[in-house]
């Protein structure tokens, strides 16, 4: 996670599958949106390679959510993550 002047939070890099994204990804206060943000990435199976689309929310509790992410995916793309700092 990156943080530049004008406060633009930038989430990078991939979430394993079988992570608690809320214990992990739960952001410090000055890293919080100031409303709820949607995004929307891609999960991928090692296996076959398949791709799926995702929904990531970060809201202003801190917490981020996965939605739609398979159960045998490997990992879902954090990088299109990029909001405004409250």
């Amino acid at each position: 996670m990156t943080a530049n002047k004008e406060r633009e939070i930038q989430l990078e890099g991939i979430l394993e599958a079988g992570t608690k994204a809320e214990a992990i990804l739960s952001l410090p206060s000055n890293m919080r949106p100031s409303r709820l943000r949607v995004f929307r990435s891609t999960s991928v199976g090692n296996s076959d390679g398949r791709q799926t689309r995702v929904k990531i929310e970060v809201n202003v509790g801190g917490s981020v959510r996965i939605y739609g992410m398979l159960s045998d995916d490997d990992y879902v793309f954090l990088d299109p993550v990029r909001y405004q700092a409250a």
